[in-house]
């Protein structure tokens, strides 16, 4: 019988309340189409198994519709009881094409994060990237291969999945359990996703003021001559973002370069890290997708 969650109107299927009725522990990779109902069943997972007391983290991996942080970020939630912190990690592009050692480089960091916090068990979201011409097959291996979890949940419509799934299936570690993408599954238009994406980055930068600095003070990757409106991260000594910048001046030959960010300071920031050129026009849908 399907039921709906009383917190959220989520619609569960009693495949997923199998699922948290066990005693999972370890990372739980998440894979499946866009809009194949991953976020809604990550969710469900962290309330259900967070409610008997353990520590759960939830690693939202996906960078161009991630819920708990900004388009071209993956975000980390680790959940003790009521009480939780969040950990970012800034990959630069709202699409993993292109971008895929920084997608795995996140994974890694975020998940030793998660370790190091106490999680039990650390419940991976990840993109809806599975189609094996764009590089689906090559990323979601891969992240097994790093992770190696203890349980991937394949959210599947049909066999789109089966190349990605085929190669551990006889895996003595890796258990793979396969469910039928939900009918109540909403679907996004294009415009939607811009709609998320802008709203989210919107609110994000109308706390931003100016912060000035030298650039010889700070290391710089990526650099590529940053030009006004370029996108970059602020990052701490284990790589993670402690905030997003834009910058809004800087001069040839300068030894300045100036952004506008909520950030008040430059302490605990060790680096900055700029994003993939246009990234903001792409966030906000005036530019071709990746």
């Amino acid at each position: 019988m399907v039921q709906a969650s009383a917190a959220s109107n989520l619609i569960v299927p009693p495949e997923w309340e199998a699922l948290a009725a066990e005693d999972v522990r370890g990372a739980v990779l998440l894979v499946g189409g866009t809009d194949s109902g991953k976020t809604s069943l990550a969710t469900y997972l962290v309330q259900q198994w967070s409610a008997r007391g353990r520590t759960i983290a939830l690693m939202d991996c996906d960078v161009g519709q991630g819920v708990l942080g900004l388009p071209a970020t993956m975000t980390l939630r680790v959940l003790t009881g009521s009480a939780y912190t969040d950990h970012c990690f800034f990959v630069g592009a709202i699409s993993p094409r292109g971008h895929m050692l920084r997608i795995l480089m996140g994974v890694h960091t975020l998940y030793r994060k998660a370790l190091a916090l106490g999680a039990e068990t650390v419940i991976v979201d990840s993109t809806g990237l599975v189609d094996p011409g764009q590089g689906g097959l090559a990323l979601k291996q891969a992240k097994i291969d790093l992770l190696m979890p203890c349980r991937v949940i394949a959210l599947a419509r049909g066999a789109e999945l089966n190349p990605i799934l085929a190669s551990w299936r006889n895996h003595p570690l890796v258990q793979i359990t396969t469910l039928r993408v939900s009918p109540h599954a909403r679907t996004r238009s294009r415009a939607e996703r811009v709609a998320w994406r802008r709203e989210r980055w919107e609110a994000y930068f109308r706390q931003a003021v100016p912060l000035t600095f030298p650039l010889q003070s700070i290391a710089t990757i990526n650099w590529l001559l940053p030009t006004a409106q370029r996108i970059c991260a602020f990052l701490d000594a284990e790589g993670l973002c402690r905030g997003i910048g834009r910058v809004t001046y800087v001069a040839r030959g300068s030894t300045t370069i100036t952004t506008e960010t909520p950030l008040r300071s430059l302490e605990g920031v060790v680096a900055i890290r700029f994003g993939a050129p246009r990234l903001e026009e792409r966030i906000l849908g005036n530019a071709t997708p990746q």
